[in-house]
Order: structure tokens, then sequence, then C-alpha cells
């Protein structure tokens, strides 16, 4: 009696390890950052963009391998909590799908909507789950681990070097971009100006060729190129700006290596609203008519991008 009851405990701990690597392929992620992975830091999943503007609801691409083969992904999920942002979804692998016989892991990607932030850093963690984990009641994981998906930021439009408008375009239409500088002005000539489009930014750049011999007028205004934008899908898309200095050549300065610079959120949706900028975080943002586009020179001490409504003669906003 006791040989057979032996028998059949060993039976079972060998069925638990052979499920052991199935299960363990599905769990690639944790809901929030422990110890040991605030520790190491190790990054196995990633998300991009990597910057977004604060005080703005945004899209970001989670990217990484898991054991499912073309895995189709529902019950997306976003929380914030003590600096950590948290994405969680439902993976399961596509029946229809072949993949390699034998290959343990395979690349996914999947989109997040991510409510507005405040500024700050944020550490990224993400949990892809089995279709069972939402049952009742919910499966078990053998094991929980820990992953790192890097750190993404919020940057309040207050600290950023680029600023564009419109922050609003239609879906399907062309449209006009302008990207301007804090330290621009009539002198700074712009050339070699192009883009692309890549998962949730969209990537700008430019030659600047500074003429400090320019009598500029004193009215203060926004200076900068003007991108003629294709159709583009709706969606929210960080703009990303690289300004290339001037190498005396008719193209791109070949030796110059500039970072882009984060310069905005850019929605493009049903219909075209013209917005102000939010002068502080988390002020609303309301359909302007007519709105006059002024920038503070940041040498006179304010910070800020600020800009004026027409006023009547009765003293009334219009």
């Amino acid at each position: 009696m006791p040989t057979r009851i032996h028998t059949q405990v060993r039976a079972a701990s060998a069925a638990a390890l052979a499920y052991l690597p199935a299960i363990s392929a599905l769990w690639i992620a944790a809901v929030s950052i422990s110890a040991p992975m605030a520790q190491t830091h190790t990054q196995t999943v990633s998300v991009s963009p990597s910057q977004a503007e604060s005080g703005q609801p945004f899209q970001v691409t989670l990217s990484g391998k898991s054991g499912l083969c073309a895995p189709i992904f529902t019950r997306h999920e976003v929380t914030v909590d003590a600096g950590v942002l948290n994405l969680s979804v439902m993976g399961v692998s596509n029946p229809a799908a072949l993949c390699a016989v034998g290959e343990q892991e395979h690349e996914f990607h999947t989109d997040f909507n991510v409510p507005a932030l405040k500024a700050g850093k944020y550490e990224v963690a993400a949990r892809l789950l089995p279709a069972c984990s939402y049952e009742n009641p919910p499966c078990m994981p053998i094991r929980d681990p820990v992953e790192y998906g890097g750190i993404l930021e919020a940057r309040d439009s207050a600290d950023m070097s680029f600023a564009i408008r419109p922050k609003r375009a239609a879906k399907d239409k062309a449209f006009e971009l302008f990207v301007f500088g804090r330290n621009f002005t009539c002198g700074n000539e712009f050339s070699n100006l192009s883009f692309n489009v890549s998962g949730h930014s969209l990537n700008v750049s430019f030659t600047n060729r500074p003429h400090p011999e320019a009598l500029c007028p004193a009215v203060l205004a926004d200076h900068g190129p003007t991108f003629q934008l294709p159709a583009m899908a709706s969606g929210v898309y960080q703009v990303f700006a690289t300004a290339m200095p001037y190498c005396g050549t008719t193209g791109p300065c070949p030796l110059a290596l500039v970072a882009p610079q984060l310069s905005g959120a850019l929605t493009v949706g049903d219909g075209t609203v013209s917005l102000q900028r939010s002068i502080r975080q988390g002020a609303e943002e309301k359909p302007g008519v007519g709105m006059v586009s002024l920038s503070i020179d940041h040498r006179l001490g304010v910070r800020g991008w600020w800009h004026a409504a027409p006023v009547s003669l009765t003293g009334r906003r219009q």
C-alpha cells in the first residue's frame, strides 16, 4: 500500500514539473514592482515612446517576448501607483497562426491608452495574464516574476525647448505642423525638413541656420519650421524634434549628433480643433477662435508658453 501511494505522488510531481514551462511562459511581468526588481532593474519589456507630455492622455506600445504564438490581446488595464506605471493585459495564442516548432519565445507588441500623468519619472511594470486568471475562481500562477519595463518620463510643456501647433488634427487629412522654439527669432533659417512616424512617435528634423545680423521687430512672435504632413491614423503621437546645426553644406550636417527633443503631444482624430496651450499643467484646454499666439521671451524670467485671446472694445473675451 505505501508503495502505491509513493508511486502516485511521484507521478503527480512529474506532471506538475512538465506543466511548469507552459505556465511560466505566460507570466512575463507583474502588476507592481517588488524589492528584487527595484534592486536589479533588469529590463525585459519596454514601452515606446518612453517620454510623453504631462497632463495629456497618451498611448504607448508595450513590447517584449513570451511563449505565446502570435498572441491576441484583450482586457488592457492601466494603473499608476507610487511612481509605478502598471500595465496588464490578457494574452492568448492565436489558434490560426503558424509558429516554428520548438521556438520558445516570440516577440509581441500591444498598445495601451494611458491617462494624463503628472510630470515626473515612472517605473514601468507590465503583466501578460492567461485567460484562466479571469475565470471564477481564477487560476493561480506557479510563479509571479517581476519584470522591469524601464523608465517613462512625463514632461511639463514649460520645460520643453520646442512646442507644436496645432495640438489636434483631423484624421485622414493632410495638415501643417508648426514647430517653434524658445530661442528662435526672425533671424533663424530652416531647411532640410524631414519627418517619419514610428508607432506613437512623430519624429521631425530640420537644419537651423541662425543669422545674428538680422534685425527683428520688437513684437515677440513664434518662429520655427512648418512641416507639410500627410493624413495620419487616429491616435496620440508624441512629437520629437531634432534641430541640426548648419555646417555650410546644402544638406544636413553629416557629423552632427543631436538628440531628439520632446515637443508635445499631437492628437489625431475626428475634426480639427484650435486649442490654447495650457499655461499650467492640469489647466483645461479650450477651443479658441482666432487665437493670437504670443511667446514671452525667456530672458524676461517668465516661465512657460503664453497665448492671448482676442478682446472686444467692451473688454469682453470673444
